[in-house]
């Protein structure tokens, strides 16, 4: 009985080259023709049937297109990753009210007087211990102080602040008795009371002009405690008025 002859498979070659596309097969898988010859190169890609299919990927036409697109929609959502006035006021007010809970509890702790003193014309304000025992006078620097500040002082300059967007700036603090009158400090005792009989207010403001925004918290002199307060486009409006000594004094309209 005749033996039969081994049967080599036979490929076919691509047509067309695509650039940079051709390449030697690896040696042991170069497709041979039926004498046993090599049929020279082949195109890269996987053969089913006696039919080559390209491996799928991206132009570089296509490349550049998806960049482009991708560009497009970073460039669109960063503006609106920037906060906005209300997020900027907030962001201030919850570090301001922060500091001030900060200086009732030492004064609480170590059964002693604390004083918050906000120098508004420099946009900062001023922790420092006001007691009797000298033990307490230095106190922990803090990381939005300024370079000029001393070893035993607390400083917060609001310029400082990790914010983006407009700046967050102090505009006054009001004692509200009725008619409301300026203070430049708030000091806290060993019961966490304030000095004040009445109520504290202090005001933020961030924008210009018409785009101008407020936000105000107030401490109650019994408890010590801070309030955040409305965001409004309505500020302290002052009226000066004689009153005693013809002693200036602010009025407020309601936010």
């Amino acid at each position: 009985m005749p033996q039969s002859k081994p049967h080599f498979p036979t490929f076919r070659l691509a047509s067309t080259a695509v650039s940079g596309s051709w390449f030697p097969w690896p040696p042991t898988a170069v497709a041979r023709n039926r004498r046993g010859k090599h049929s020279g190169r082949i195109q890269a890609g996987w053969f089913h049937g006696g039919r080559s299919t390209l491996a799928s990927g991206l132009t570089l036409l296509e490349l550049l297109l998806v960049i482009a697109i991708l560009g497009l929609l970073v460039g669109l959502a960063i503006p609106s990753s920037e906060p906005n006035i209300y997020d900027q006021l907030r962001s201030a007010a919850s570090i301001v009210a922060s500091d001030l809970d900060y200086a009732r509890g030492l004064a609480v702790a170590h059964s002693s007087s604390y004083k918050v003193t906000f120098d508004i014309p420099n946009n900062r304000y001023v922790l420092t211990h006001t007691g009797s025992n000298p033990n307490l006078n230095k106190l922990p620097r803090s990381p939005f102080s300024g370079a000029d500040a001393s070893s035993d002082t607390f400083v917060v300059d609001l310029d400082e602040l990790p914010l983006l967007g407009a700046g967050v700036r102090l505009v006054c603090l009001l004692s509200a008795s009725g008619v409301y009158q300026p203070v430049d400090s708030i000091e806290f005792g060993p019961l966490g009371q304030t000095t004040h009989s009445d109520a504290v207010r202090l005001w933020l403001a961030a924008g210009a002009n018409q785009a101008t925004r407020y936000i105000w918290l107030e401490v109650n002199p019994v408890t010590g405690l801070v309030t955040i307060g409305q965001y409004t486009a309505i500020g302290p409006a002052p009226q000066i008025q004689p009153v005693g000594s013809f002693r200036a004094v602010v009025k407020l309209r309601n936010p």
